[in-house]
């Protein structure tokens, strides 16, 4: 990608391809989902042949795209899924049967820098699209949030009187609090329900889906924001403190830069386990992509040790406290009982089901779970 331009409603790309010794005969640009699939095609793709360049490559063909990603065609004639869009070029090649899927990516400094979100108004719906570079490949992806029109008009209006707004409220000391938006189980869930049992006379608040099944952990505690709601919108602004197990933007509503740059609290990171047996800097590191704390909390002195030393931060900002959801291990609401527990790790390069079956990892587990010695370990000593 050589460079992009956003605009009211559309991004348009344009960089250099280069196909070896194939001949384009017709190209499309398309998006598809991550979790859903769908597909979005731009059929208009205007490409050139570059002679003088293939010439200097020895006869290697070299190309020039330019399109646009224009949703306002689409938001009226068909529903755009909420979901993460990988930008592809779709080429037909003189010397290929079938036609060839490419990633867009590779971006020039320039094209990172022009890279914005772009907004799509119907007469039902609004359309937030954040445009970014994925973290390993820099390859173009494209968050969607599809939004009825009320959603979507208010996220533009609070952004856009951010301060206004902030100094409104500026006597009130709110906490924002959660971890995924569909989640309550972990550090975020322990750390507000201690708030809200020991110190109810504190503003804090939890961020939640409200379609999420773990609502019902919530339930009489009070301070409940649904995530997207106008409430949660106006509170992301005027928050002093955003505490969180995960990434701090996870509790925002919408996380394009822009609205990112408008949120001026403190950022608190609670964690969800404890740093040591992977290696998690490009993940939290001081200069992580996409992540930003102001306090990192950490289990012990070896561990603040290591966040200091390997992940880049300042002493004066990590604090040993333990993990929030430790506290709850020695409540006795769990009837003892002798088992044998396995808890297999997240890999990031299990994407699918079937990326998961036909792994070794899934072999390794599954050889784990029937083996034999296990199952003389269970009946030895009696687990359940």
């Amino acid at each position: 990608i050589d460079r992009t331009k956003s605009r009211n409603g559309y991004l348009e790309v344009d960089g250099l391809l280069f196909t070896r010794n194939s001949i384009i005969h017709g190209m499309k640009a398309k998006l598809i989902g991550r979790e859903t699939g769908q597909q979005i095609d731009f059929h208009t793709v205007e490409y050139h042949y570059l002679k003088e360049a293939t010439e200097r490559k020895y006869g290697l063909k070299r190309y020039k795209y330019k399109f646009q990603i224009s949703l306002k065609d689409y938001i009226e004639r068909m529903v755009i899924e909420n979901d993460v869009f990988d930008v592809y070029l779709e080429a037909i090649f003189h010397d290929k049967l079938e036609p060839k899927s490419i990633r867009v990516g590779r971006p020039t400094g320039r094209a990172k820098l022009f890279t914005k979100e772009f907004y799509t108004e119907g007469s039902k719906r609004g359309i937030i699209a954040n445009p970014y570079y994925t973290f390993k490949m820099a390859n173009l992806s494209i968050e969607m949030y599809n939004l009825d029109l009320s959603t979507y008009q208010k996220i533009l209006f609070y952004q856009d009187n951010a301060s206004a707004i902030r100094k409104m409220y500026k006597d009130r000391d709110v906490w924002l609090v959660g971890e995924r938006i569909y989640k309550a189980q972990d550090t975020g869930y322990a750390f507000f329900k201690y708030m809200r049992e020991n110190h109810p006379e504190k503003e804090v608040y939890y961020v939640i889906d409200p379609n999420s099944n773990e609502v019902k952990n919530l339930e009489g505690l009070g301070n409940v924001l649904y995530y997207q709601s106008e409430e949660h919108i106006k509170m992301s602004l005027i928050a002093n403190k955003v505490i969180s197990s995960h990434h701090p933007d996870y509790l925002y509503p919408i996380r394009t830069p822009k609205f990112k740059r408008k949120v001026k609290a403190s950022k608190v990171f609670l964690q969800h386990g404890v740093m040591g047996t992977k290696n998690m800097v490009a993940n939290y590191g001081k200069g992580a992509l996409g992540f930003d704390t102001d306090l990192f909390l950490v289990s012990s002195d070896f561990e603040k040790e290591m966040i200091v030393r390997d992940f880049g931060y300042d002493p004066k900002d990590v604090f040993v406290t333990g993990l929030s959801r430790f506290d709850t291990l020695f409540e006795k609401d769990v009837k003892l009982k002798k088992q044998i527990l396995i808890i297999p790790t997240w890999r990031d390069w299990i994407i699918t089901d079937e990326d998961f079956l036909e792994s070794e990892y899934y072999e390794r587990y599954k050889s784990l779970i029937s083996s034999e010695k296990l199952l003389d370990l269970k009946y030895r000593y009696n687990f359940d």
